[in-house]
């Protein structure tokens, strides 16, 4: 509703432009004059239906509604896939913790901890949505894992507002066997440098 609103309002601006350039003749036998072009601007116009066309444009844009469930620190997977559709020109909403209901064509949720209000807040955003949401992290199913164009992209620490640290792997796997965390089941056992399991894609 918004974008339309901006539509409308070029286009009043393009068309009050236009007008004034028109010149409003009246007939000479009666002593009548021309007036007219005096006020028109062509780098107005021209930059009002540039403007126009951008906002067209912002309506066929895709965009993406992330959510982080329970994260403690920025969430690489998601900065990494807010990353990727900004990459591909897909409108990226502000990351959202809460549960509230979202304009977007595809909403992805990342969940950490295996525990409770996690659970509950994943319930929710599932009523909310349905199978219009994408569930991935630790917390929800260890075996989902982002496709490896997605993986491979620097994190977009914008999306947290985040400049104190980088945030990666430097080796993947893990030699223990701690009951407290599903790691192993996640990365495997063992470790390994990250960049012998994904190489950079070309």
């Amino acid at each position: 509703m918004m974008i339309e609103k901006r539509l409308h309002a070029v286009d009043r601006e393009v068309a009050g432009c236009l007008g004034r350039f028109t010149s409003q003749r009246v007939g000479a036998s009666g002593g009548q004059k021309e007036t007219g072009s005096s006020h028109f601007s062509p780098r107005i116009w021209v930059s009002a239906h540039c403007r126009r066309l951008a906002v067209q444009s912002s309506l066929h844009m895709k965009t993406i509604a992330l959510y982080d469930v329970d994260s403690r620190i920025p969430n690489l997977a998601l900065m990494k896939l807010s990353a990727w559709h900004k990459r591909h020109e897909h409108r990226v909403s502000k990351l959202i913790r809460g549960v509230h209901s979202v304009a977007a064509d595809t909403h992805f949720a990342a969940v950490v901890f295996q525990r409770g209000p996690s659970e509950r807040k994943v319930a929710a955003l599932r009523d909310l949505y349905g199978d219009d949401i994408r569930f991935g992290g630790s917390g929800y199913n260890v075996r989902v894992k982002l496709p490896r164009e997605v993986e491979a992209q620097f994190p977009d620490y914008g999306l947290y507002e985040h400049t104190d640290y980088a945030i990666g792997f430097l080796t993947r796997g893990c030699n223990g066997a701690c009951i407290f965390t599903r790691r192993r089941m996640k990365t495997g056992f063992g470790s390994n440098r990250v960049d012998a399991l994904t190489p950079p894609l070309m």
